[in-house]
Formats: structure tokens, C-alpha cells, sequence
């Protein structure tokens, strides 16, 4: 695998300049700086695996057959994130964020191959190990980590990558009526685009028209009028066929317009004879169970009713009309309760339809009244305070062969009565104690009214506390003297906060009345900013520190408001004056309508650390909205000091899937700690643990209650002085760090403890210092009869037997020191690391991964490019072997169910491969090997055994030396 180190990445330029900086922050304390820099490696870190998910998703889209089951986009960062139909997600930048760095190239074969765009915007190709191009149908990109740094691995090369997306564009596709993502379009490269659709995501609508020409909008209720027939156009994306609930008495049928391709439903209502006996319904719900592409199913509602208005009302005297979808036109006026005659009004309102003049009190509509003057219908002959009726016609549209127009129906008024009045509601000054406003309600005997700050008003609530009887009181007001002119917060009997926005709300009080949103008049309005100027001063007590806290008492004399705030030290730097202190004090300090305050650092969102300094800002103002001289008083929080617990951390059983640790601490009434890989963010960024036990118990200290601290104890609990991890990777560096808590709350020092999850099972060890460990010794009895030397292509070999004690299972390597320490011969190794090591190599050859080459073979003879096949329980023929105690003790490692041979064909060449069971009856086993490593000649000069009890305990290794002589001298090759 190659790895290209001279390849310029923007990537990797910005670790450089992070590099760069967090070396000059070191010259001075600036602890924003270095959390800024923490920021952005964690970022960095992040990045990786952002590419590592979109490569996931491409490979999915080039394989084809997947769906979206999921697109949201957060409306704070602009950030969509799509969940695909075969697990993988991942995030897409804002459009205008997005920089690609994967694409791909067209050749002249007419295939696309991957390619990157280089820190001048022109695209390269990638390339393999043999300098090829790259197939996008042949490999699909990952993303790996070297030394901490993302590469993009790709025909076995490495290449830094800069960018941010594998996407160069990505367009959501929105259905034209609810804004739905129904799709997303995936833009790779500059033309390769990738069409997703959403899982689910078709449906049933019922719709009308709106806008321009075939722009429709979605409704949810539609007006027929008793006995008549009215058509609803319908919108099915997605539909194979559909089941309807139809109210009783209700008909309705598909029409499909052969022209403009539209549908349509005709539903029928029931006559007023129907409804009246009780057989049939006036309205309900029509109800749409279609079956979508897929198999999936929707339901579509539309509420229909003979009821021609969805809203008919009034408040503060002013009329509030909405027609049902469907109703078309209306008929509508105003008149004295003592006027109101319906065969009269009815006869007038006929002649009307056509007309183009309207008597005073009558009106023709075909909109909506949204806070219509009654007065202006009725010509102004209206008194302020006096009862008067609202009514109106439907108006029905009809058309035949011969005639086409609107009729209005006998039966079908509506009508309520309403008080005529008038509403003002306005402030008309605003200062840093007060608001003036000025309330006129005439026409008005009751009200309510209510105050708070902007940040607890909620419309619907106030709304919904108006409809219990009783909750407000309503405020006695006689006609004609009606009107407020002064300061809102005497009006409330509320103390003001300077810099404040405030909701005032008033509402008439009638017995009985549904109040909705219309029925609020809301005035929003703000207390101003303090002004400077004044004389009164803050002064502070002593500073009381603590490792995460520091707490200061304030006091000044004849304040009306003292502010104040905790900074960093670097954050107080930046303002250089009282009024911008002042400033930030008012808009993101505490205060306190007092002539005294305790300020608390944990009272502010700070990162706070022990032994950092902060600084403390503090103002005072008068009752005139002035305020003096700003407090600047620096301070600092103490250092840590840990209790004397001692922790004590041992790793007391390491099998596969099975890894304990031993924790104890005498006094200790809980334990704080982490448990992770080395190479994990969490333990390696500055902004977590560190890296090392000093950091991480400074982190620890600070943060107890962390997610990743919690996440980790609550899935690794201490039971008994024990943590058992059964989930761990093996062979891979894990590290512990565990600080013990005391009664009183204080934490011990960390201790750190750094283990391997071994990926065998080798129990306890006997080491050769026991007196047990000879009870293991095998014998070895070398067999000059099966030594040859090499000639020709043939091999040289030796030959032994070796005995295993009764009782034992033992590994037998034939091999050389550099099989166990890699070929580093400086490399010490424990008993522990030797027994893992051989136990890991018996089974599998050395040279198992090397490639037949007949071409070699045949120039330089056996046994060059030979490969060693791989056997199930070692190959005494090839100098690995294992020889199991029992069967039963071979039955727990390996299912297999006994010896047995395998046909194969390897490169055209068949093989067997042969699988035997060797169990301990005390007799020898024939060990045969070939003198040295195919691929790179090395002499096996000694033999390795590893005796393991019945108990799974193992025994230091053996180790026995081939006697040289073995190398030149034997018997005749026919007795092999």
C-alpha cells in the first residue's frame, strides 16, 4: 500500500496552521484561544467521518435499489441529514457551503474513472499502485486513518483529501403543494446525478385553485348545500387504488375532465327531508384510504358540511366573515334587532345578485370580511354601545343548457348580534422605567388586560385561560369613559425592567363568549437602556474561591438595579471601555433590583477549570436609569485538592470477549472513570481527557456529569470490585482512567491502566519460576532419519517427535526468535506475550499469504513462492501442530466434529487440505519441517511449546534449539 506523503491537501494545511497557533498560544494563558483550537480538531475529526458516510451513501447509489426513509433539515445550521433505505446517513452542508474533492473523469474508453480536485481547482485523476486509473464500478473510496490524519484509500493508495463533501451539489425536491421532500437529486462530479426517492413520501390531496394557471393549494372542508351536487377537484401522485367512508346519506363519484387531465369527485349532500328523519347526516368526515406505489397506504380527510361559513363573528365591533370552501358568494347586511325581518331582508337580498348599487345596510361578498366597520355597510347610522344584527344569504351557483347564475336558498340565513363599539390600544412613549399608553374601548362596559414579558406570552395560552369562567376578572369600565392614558405598569401593578421587551393584551369581557385570536388586542413594546452618568457605585467583598467556583458579594448604596457578569480573562480584554462593558452587562448579565447581589461564577455558561482566571464585571444604576463607574475586579478559581485515596486498577482475566479489571480503593463510596481505545477522540483531543491521566482527571474533576463519562459507566457498572467488558475489540490498545469518590464528595487522583484485549484465551500463567511449570515440560526427540539437506527444487527438512504430559494441550511452533518479536531482535517480550504470540501463529502458517509464482519456482526452485495452505489445528507436516488434552477440551475451541480432508483447487492446482485432530494418549507426534521460509529463506532453528492445563491456565514457553547438524545431515529421501 502506498502512501503519498508530497500530496498538498488544504486538510492537512489547516492541522499545520492549528499547529502553528496552538504553539504561539503556549507563550501566554489564553484559555479561549486554546478551546477555539480544540474546536477545530475536533471538527477536523469529525470531517473524516462525514466523507467516510457520503463514500457509504455513493456506494449505495451506483449499486442502485435503495430509498430515502428520511430528510430533515435543521432550520438553525442549515443542515440536511438523509437516513437511506439501507442504513447508511449521512449530512449534507447548505448548498452554498458545499466543496467537493471526490469526482471522476470521462476517458476516451467512454468510462468514468475517480478522480480528485487539487488545491489549484483542477481535477486529477486518482491512481492505483501501478499507476492505472481507477474504475468507479471496480472500487469505491474509504476513508482511513494514519498517525491521527484522514486519507482517502483508494487502489490500495493513500491520499491526504481536502474538501468537505463527496458531493459537489444536491438539489430537494419538493412537492409543489405541502413542500414535502418527496426526492432528492445527488449531484457527483459535474454531471453524474443520482435521483433518491422518499420511502412513503406520494399521496391523496383534495385541492382548489390558487394563484395562477394550474397552481392549486390543499383544503381540508368543503360547503354543499343541502340536496345539491358539488365537484371537488383531487390531486393522486402515487395512487394505485383507493377505498372511501362516506357520511350516511352522502354520495360521491370520480369525474375525470378528458381535456385538462384534472379529477374530480361530485359529492352529493342528502336533501333537508333526509336529514330531518334521521336517515342521512348534515356533514361529516369523507374519508380517502389510498394504496400508494409499494404497497404502502395514506388517508386523505375532507370535512364536509351544509354550513356555508367556517367563521361568523365580531369583536371589538368590527365583523369577521370566512367562507367554506365551496361558497362562492353571499349576500350580506346590518340592521337594528327591532328591523330584523327575514322575509323582508330576503325578498331585497334576491334583487341584489345582478346589481351593482346596494341598499344601505346590504352588501354583496365574494371574499372574506377580515375586521370589516359595520358602520361603513350600514352608512354610518350606527350608535357606539348599542345592540345590532349581523346576518347573511348563501349564495348558490348554478348552470344549465339554458341559463347559468346565482339563486339564494329560503331557510338558509345565519346571523348573531353583536355591541357596536371602538378599540385603540397604543404606546406612545417608551423610557427606562415605563411605557405610556393610551387605551380607548367605547362602546365597552368590561374588559380584561394583562402584562408580562414578551419571553412568557404565548397567544394560544392566554386564548385558552380566556374560555375558563372565572380565571380573569373582568375591569369595570362605563360606557363613555372608557380610556386609559398613563403608565402601563401602574395600569398592571407590575415593576419594570430596564431593556425589556413586554406583550400588553386587553380583551372584552362577555358572559358566554368562545374568545379566539381575533378577540386580543396585543400591543408589544421596550423598557429603554440605562444611560450613563450616574454616581452610584458597586464595591465588592472578598473573593471566595473553589477549584470550580468563586463567589463574590456586591453592594451599592442607593442602586435601584445592580448587574453584573463573569468573563474569561481574554473575553474581558475585549472591551476597552465602561460603556462597552456596560453594554454587555445589560444585554447578557444578571441583575437584581436590590442595593446588594451575590455573584456565583456557576451561575454563568462559562467553561470553568480550576486554577484559571476570570474576571468579574459589575454596574449599578439609579432610579433615573443612570448608572456609575463599572466594576473590573479580577479573580481566580483555586486549585484542585484531591483526597489521599489510592486507586489500585489490575487486569484479572483477558480472554476473548471476556476482559475483567479489579478496582478497589479503601474508603471509596463510588468511582469516577472512562474506558476506551488509545486511538479514541475522547481520550487523544485536549478537549476531552488528554491523553494521559494527569488531563483526564482535571476533566473528570470538572465535568462528572459528562455524556461520555455517564455513557461509559452506565454500560461498564463496577459489581463487586470488578468491571467486566465483553464487547471489546481484541488486539487493539484500551486504556482505563478511574478516580475514586469519598463520603464528602472529593475525588482521588487518577490512575490509569492500559490493556490489550488478548485474542486467545491463555488463562493464567505459569511461569518457569514455579515449581509447577516442570510438570509441563514436553520431551523432543529429534530424528536424524527424516533430515535431509536441500538439492535441487527439493526442500531440506528435519524431523522430530514431540510428547506432550498427560493432562496438557500443547502448541507446538516450529520457528525462530524473529517469528515472535516481528524481526525486532532489541524487542523484549514477557512470557505473556510469547504464549499469546505462539498460540496465534500455530494454527496459521507464516506464509499463508504468499502467492504461488511457477515462473520463480521453476528459475530458482522449492521452495520460492510455495504457499503454505492453511490447516484447522496446524500441520505437523509443516512444523505447526496443536494437541488437544481431551476431546471434550477440543470441543470448546473448535466445531469442526473430527478429522477430515478438503479438496481445493488453488490457481488451477488442486490441493487437500487436510484438518486433524491430534488428542493427548501420550504417544509421540511425527513433526515434520522444512528448513526455511519460503520467502525469504530464514533458517527455523528452534522449536516452541506452549502446554496449556485442563484448567485453560498456560505454562511459560518451552523453547528447544535444532540441533545444527540436523540442517546437512540424514537419511535417504526414500524413506519420506
Amino acid at each position: 500500500m502506498k502512501l503519498l506523503t508530497n500530496f498538498k491537501s488544504g486538510f492537512l494545511k489547516i492541522v499545520a496552521a492549528v499547529a502553528m497557533v496552538s504553539a504561539a498560544a503556549s507563550c501566554y494563558d489564553d484559555t479561549s484561544l486554546q478551546e477555539q483550537i480544540n474546536m477545530i480538531v475536533d471538527q477536523l475529526f469529525e470531517l473524516d467521518q462525514k466523507v467516510d458516510s457520503e463514500l457509504k451513501a455513493l456506494k449505495s447509489m451506483l449499486n442502485g435499489k435503495i430509498l430515502i426513509t428520511n430528510v430533515s433539515t435543521d432550520a438553525s445550521t442549515g443542515i440536511t441529514t438523509v437516513t437511506l433505505s439501507d442504513g447508511n446517513s449521512f449530512q449534507l452542508l447548505p448548498e452554498k457551503d458545499m466543496k467537493s474533492f471526490v469526482t471522476y473523469i470521462t476517458l476516451g474508453d467512454g468510462n468514468d474513472y475517480w478522480a480528485y480536485i487539487d488545491k489549484d481547482g483542477k481535477t486529477q485523476l486518482f491512481l492505483d499502485e501501478e499507476g492505472k486509473p481507477v474504475s468507479v464500478i471496480s472500487d469505491v473510496p474509504e476513508v482511513v486513518e494514519v498517525d491521527g490524519e484522514p486519507y482517502i484509500l483508494i487502489g490500495g493508495v493513500m491520499y491526504p483529501f481536502s474538501g468537505n463533501s463527496v458531493f459537489s451539489d444536491y438539489e430537494l425536491i419538493k412537492d409543489e403543494l405541502t413542500g414535502e421532500v418527496y426526492a432528492v437529486t445527488f449531484t457527483f462530479g459535474e454531471d453524474m446525478t443520482f435521483t433518491v426517492t422518499v420511502d412513503g413520501a406520494c399521496g391523496f390531496y383534495f385541492v382548489k385553485a390558487a394563484g395562477g394557471f394550474g397552481q392549486v393549494e390543499i383544503i381540508n372542508d368543503y360547503y354543499v348545500s343541502l340536496g345539491k351536487t358539488e365537484r371537488v377537484q383531487i390531486s393522486a401522485r402515487g395512487v394505485v387504488d383507493y377505498v372511501l367512508q362516506i357520511p350516511d346519506g352522502w354520495r360521491v363519484k370520480e369525474y375525470e375532465d378528458i381535456y385538462m387531465g384534472e379529477k374530480y369527485f361530485d359529492i352529493t349532500a342528502p336533501t333537508a327531508a333526509l336529514v330531518e328523519s334521521g336517515v342521512a347526516v348534515d356533514g361529516g368526515e369523507l374519508k380517502v384510504v389510498a394504496v400508494l406505489e409499494g404497497g404502502k397506504a395514506t388517508v386523505a380527510k375532507l370535512n364536509l358540511s351544509s354550513d356555508p361559513f367556517k367563521v361568523l363573528d365580531a369583536s371589538f365591533g368590527k365583523l369577521y366573515v370566512e367562507m367554506s370552501n365551496g361558497l362562492q358568494k353571499y349576500v350580506c347586511g346590518v340592521c337594528s334587532p327591532a328591523d330584523y325581518d327575514e322575509a323582508v331582508i330576503f325578498s331585497v337580498a334576491e334583487g341584489l345578485l345582478e346589481a351593482y348599487d346596494y341598499p344601505d345596510g346590504y352588501s354583496v361578498c365574494d371574499y372574506d370580511l377580515l375586521a370589516a366597520d359595520p358602520a361603513e355597510l350600514a352608512a354610518g347610522n350606527l350608535v357606539l354601545g348599542e345592540k345590532y344584527m349581523f346576518w347573511a344569504i348563501p349564495a348558490i351557483y348554478f348552470a344549465n343548457d339554458e341559463e347559468a347564475g346565482y339563486y339564494l336558498e329560503e331557510g338558509t340565513f345565519v346571523n348573531f348580534g353583536f355591541t357596536y363599539s371602538n378599540a385603540e390600544f397604543e404606546v406612545v412613549s417608551e423610557s427606562y422605567s415605563d411605557a405610556e399608553v393610551v387605551l380607548d374601548l367605547d362602546g365597552v362596559d368590561n374588559y380584561y388586560f394583562g402584562l408580562v414579558p414578551a419571553v412568557d406570552y404565548m397567544l394560544e395560552d392566554v386564548v385558552y385561560c380566556l374560555n375558563i369562567p372565572g380565571y380573569f376578572t373582568g375591569s369595570e369600565w362605563t360606557y363613555g369613559e372608557a380610556g386609559y392614558a398613563g403608565s402601563v405598569f401602574a395600569l398592571a401593578g407590575i415593576e419594570p425592567e430596564p431593556q425589556t421587551e413586554y406583550v400588553a393584551w386587553v380583551a372584552v369581557a362577555e358572559d358566554g363568549k368562545t374568545y379566539t385570536e381575533r378577540d386580543l388586542l396585543v400591543c408589544e413594546f421596550s423598557t429603554l437602556s440605562l444611560e450613563e452618568g450616574g454616581s452610584v457605585n458597586v464595591v465588592s467583598s472578598e473573593v471566595k474561591s473553589a477549584p470550580m467556583d468563586i463567589t463574590v458579594s456586591l453592594a451599592a448604596e442607593g442602586a435601584e438595579s445592580i448587574f453584573y457578569a463573569f468573563l474569561t480573562s481574554s473575553e474581558a480584554g475585549g472591551y476597552a471601555d465602561d460603556a462597552a462593558k456596560a453594554k454587555y452587562l445589560f444585554e447578557k448579565g444578571l441583575s437584581v433590583n436590590a442595593e446588594s447581589a451575590v455573584a456565583v461564577l456557576s451561575d454563568f455558561d462559562l467553561k470553568r477549570k480550576p486554577e484559571t482566571e476570570y474576571v468579574l464585571f459589575a454596574v449599578a444604576s439609579d432610579k433615573t436609569g443612570k448608572y456609575g463607574k463599572v466594576l473590573n475586579l479580577p479573580c481566580e478559581t483555586s486549585e484542585i485538592v484531591y483526597n489521599d485515596i489510592e486507586v489500585t486498577l489490575a487486569v484479572v482475566t483477558n480472554e476473548p470477549d471476556n476482559v475483567v479489571v479489579s478496582v478497589s480503593a479503601e474508603n471509596a463510596v463510588d468511582y469516577l472513570y472512562w474506558i476506551g481505545k488509545t486511538s479514541d477522540n475522547t481520550w487523544r483531543s485536549s478537549n476531552y481527557l488528554g491523553g494521559s491521566a494527569e488531563t483526564a482527571q482535571a476533566f473528570m474533576y470538572v465535568n462528572p456529569d459528562h455524556s461520555r463519562l455517564q455513557t461509559v459507566m452506565s454500560s461498564y457498572p463496577v459489581v463487586d470490585g470488578k468491571i467486566t467488558m465483553t464487547d471489546l475489540a481484541m488486539d487493539v490498545d484500551y486504556v482505563m482512567v478511574v478516580m475514586a469518590k469519598d463520603a464528602e464528595g472529593g475525588y482521588s487522583e487518577a490512575e490509569e491502566l492500559r490493556f490489550k484485549p488478548r485474542a486467545v484465551s491463555i488463562g493464567k500463567v505459569v511461569l518457569s519460576t514455579d515449581t509447577k511449570w516442570e510438570a509441563a515440560r514436553p520431551s523432543i526427540e529429534w530424528r536424524p532419519d527424516r533430515s535431509y539437506p536441500a538439492s535441487g527444487q527439493m526442500p531440506g527438512q528435519y524431523g522430530y517427535y514431540v510428547t506432550i504430559p498427560s493432562g496438557f494441550t500443547g502448541y507446538v511452533l516450529s520457528g525462530t526468535d524473529s517469528y515472535l518479536n516481528d524481526g525486532n531482535a532489541e524487542l523484549v517480550m514477557s512470557a505473556e506475550e510469547k504464549i499469546i504470540k505462539i498460540l496465534q501463529m500455530v494454527d496459521k502458517s507464516r506464509d499463508s499469504q504468499v502467492t504461488v509464482d511457477y515462473d520463480l519456482w521453476g528459475e530458482k526452485g522449492y521452495p520460492y513462492g510455495y504457499e503454505f495452505y492453511h490447516h484447522e489445528h496446524g500441520n505437523p507436516l509443516f512444523g505447526n501442530v496443536v494437541i488437544w488434552a481431551n476431546q471434550e477440551f477440543h470441543d470448546s475451541r473448535c466445531d469442526c466434529g473430527g478429522n477430515h480432508d478438503v479438496d481445493k483447487v488453488v490457481q488451477g492446482v488442486p490441493i487437500v487440505e487436510h484438518h486433524v485432530i491430534h488428542l493427548n494418549d501420550g504417544s509421540k507426534v511425527d513433526v515434520r519441517q522444512p528448513y526455511a521460509v519460503g520467502s525469504t529463506m530464514e533458517v527455523i532453528d528452534k522449536v516452541f511449546v506452549v502446554c496449556q492445563d485442563l484448567e485453560g491456565n498456560c505454562y511459560e514457553p518451552f523453547a528447544f534449539d535444532v540441533p545444527v547438524e540436523l540442517f546437512a545431515n540424514g537419511g535417504s529421501r526414500e524413506d519420506m
